[in-house]
């Protein structure tokens, strides 16, 4: 199954156009952004539960949707429905044939039953790994802005320096040096 792919977040992002207008005089950027900071802002104060933020990240990050896909998979039951009743309709033969339907039920119920605990916990193991590997690239990507964020410090720091450098002479610069 093929994702989405989404840009890096140090891809510059395109031009913004003209503003969408609605209805009446409604910026709809400028309202979906100002709905976006709102929403920031009452997550960093804990106002929603953490379920929600979870489901919302998900949206954005197809590696936490396939780790709560697995998550929400890996639940099994070991009891199989039956959509009827065990019974015979021939009256000489009913009762051997529901003893032996009884017998092979329970049979095969035990032996299903292991597999499916095999299963579950295999599913159970698999999603709380899938969900270790989530939040451990989350981590990354939040060091990798961390990381990024502080380049465009020193970046500006250089710039600004060697802007200071060039505003002075060249007298000055052997003097400084």
């Amino acid at each position: 199954m093929e994702h989405a792919q989404r840009p890096p977040p140090d891809t510059p992002q395109p031009a913004e156009g003209p503003p969408v207008l609605i209805g009446a005089d409604i910026d709809a950027r400028a309202l979906v952004d100002e709905i976006k900071a709102d929403v920031q802002r009452k997550a960093e104060q804990g106002l929603y539960p953490s379920d929600l933020l979870i489901e919302l990240r998900a949206s954005s990050d197809p590696v936490l949707a396939a780790a709560l896909d697995v998550r929400d998979a890996a639940g099994f039951s070991t009891v199989v429905p039956v959509t009827r009743p065990i019974r015979a309709s021939l009256r000489y033969v009913a009762p051997g044939v529901v003893l032996f339907k009884r017998l092979t039920s329970k049979g095969l119920s035990w032996y299903t039953k292991w597999m499916v605990e095999q299963t579950h916990h295999f599913a159970t193991s698999t999603a709380a790994a899938t969900s270790a590997i989530a939040e451990r690239l989350a981590q990354h990507d939040e060091e990798l802005a961390r990381s990024r964020e502080g380049q465009q410090a020193l970046e500006r720091r250089v710039e600004s320096l060697e802007a200071r450098l060039a505003d002075l002479g060249p007298n000055q610069q052997a003097h400084r040096l």
